[in-house]
């Protein structure tokens, strides 16, 4: 029998802005493991068996459970709450690899056994990461220890909860829609950043933000190309500081350690086409606009009558807003009490619902996620209602 005691490990440290403490504590840094016990609490109280200097977090947040041979947390009602894979919770029972977070960056991995790893294999990984018969030798040698991360790379299966835990650090952004990952043999390749203009996530964060967690994630070693839309985190007052946001950007890939394989990042869309960074980068960096945009009815109820049908693409003018109601003047007309429109503002463009009262639930869901606004990227799945299905398209 393993005599592997449970614990937590630090992996992710809070945003520097929301501590308390200066200096921060030594032992709250990444790699600190803390032993797991029945009634572990979590908080600002100094008697917490992880005692958490941060403004974010009430006196005492969180508290880990042992009932029936199971291990659960339970949020104590905290404003900012406790997040389990990426999603806010009550309570949930805790699984070997689940990624925590108390609100904001505080993350830890929940261990059960001592991690394996296989130093020479992932090292010939990262050397030929297009050789799949490397890739099969590290699956079987998982697969033949019973690790998760087997089952990853031996399938393409996607799985939400799965992938927020490979993720980390950055599981929360994964799950709220601000990163955007392709996978293969369950790592990321390809992903894009944006604020999907309807996160929880507090304050303005800024796209370096972002980028610096995702790269100093081990998940994105294998991670070729990043697409990040900066002007998609604008809020008011924060627009004339775009161009500081793209500097900032540039200074990240300067001075930060990179991925092996990141070779490209695109920037946009952007408003300003002329924008350049000056300095020579690391990997390349291309901005890109895209003003001209379509959307492709995908399915449509019958009861909605919608006036073009589906398989028809319709495209959108950035002069006036472009929408979906029942006008004759529609870009798309329904036969139902519902008003959508999509603009062009700033660069980008944006779909939002209109004359909703602040009781009413929205009817707009943007890639699955229920939203009263949301900013668009192309490939994007609207559905509005349970009868009206877009896809949006840039050009």
């Amino acid at each position: 029998m393993s005599d592997f005691a449970p614990c937590l490990e630090i992996i992710g440290v809070p945003w520097e802005s929301l501590r308390t403490a200066r200096p921060w504590p030594v032992e709250l840094e990444r790699g600190r493991r803390f032993e797991l016990e029945d009634g572990f609490t979590m908080g600002r109280e100094p008697s917490a068996h992880l005692s958490l200097p941060l403004i974010t977090l009430p006196r005492r947040c969180a508290r880990i459970e042992r009932k029936h041979g199971r291990w659960w947390v339970l949020d104590l009602g905290g404003t900012n709450g406790t997040y389990l894979n990426g999603v806010r919770i009550k309570d949930g029972e805790l699984r070997h690899g689940d990624v925590l977070e108390l609100p904001w960056g505080l993350v830890s991995r929940v261990l059960f056994t001592e991690p394996e790893v296989n130093t020479s294999i992932e090292a010939d990984l990262l050397e030929f990461p297009d050789d799949e018969a490397r890739w099969g030798v590290w699956a079987d040698w998982l697969l033949e220890r019973g690790l998760a991360l087997g089952r990853r790379l031996s399938s393409e299966v996607r799985d939400a909860e799965d992938d927020a835990r490979a993720l980390g650090t950055m599981a929360i952004f994964f799950r709220e829609g601000w990163l955007q990952p392709e996978w293969r043999h369950g790592f990321p390749v390809s992903v894009v950043v944006r604020d999907p203009g309807n996160s929880y996530l507090m304050g303005e964060v800024a796209p370096v933000v972002v980028l610096e967690g995702l790269l100093r994630e081990p998940a994105f070693r294998f991670v070729r190309r990043v697409e990040i839309d900066p002007v998609s985190f604008v809020r008011a007052g924060v627009w004339a500081r775009l161009r500081e946001e793209i500097e900032a950007l540039g200074e990240l890939l300067v001075g930060a350690p990179l991925p092996p394989w990141l070779s490209t990042l695109r920037v946009g869309p952007m408003p300003i086409s002329e924008l350049r960074l000056n300095q020579p980068m690391p990997v390349a960096v291309e901005f890109f606009t895209a003003r001209h945009a379509s959307l492709e009815i995908v399915n449509a109820a019958a009861s909605l009558h919608a006036r073009p049908g589906p398989g028809h693409r319709v495209g959108l003018t950035t002069d006036e807003p472009n929408v979906i109601a029942q006008v004759d003047e529609a870009t798309i007309r329904v036969e139902a009490p519902l008003a959508v429109q999509i603009v062009f503002d700033q660069g980008r463009w944006r779909a939002e619902e209109l004359n909703r009262r602040p009781a009413e639930l929205p009817s707009l869901r943007v890639n699955g996620r229920v939203a009263a606004h949301a900013t668009l990227r192309d490939q994007d799945f609207i559905e509005i209602l349970d009868g009206l299905s877009l896809r949006f398209r840039m050009h």
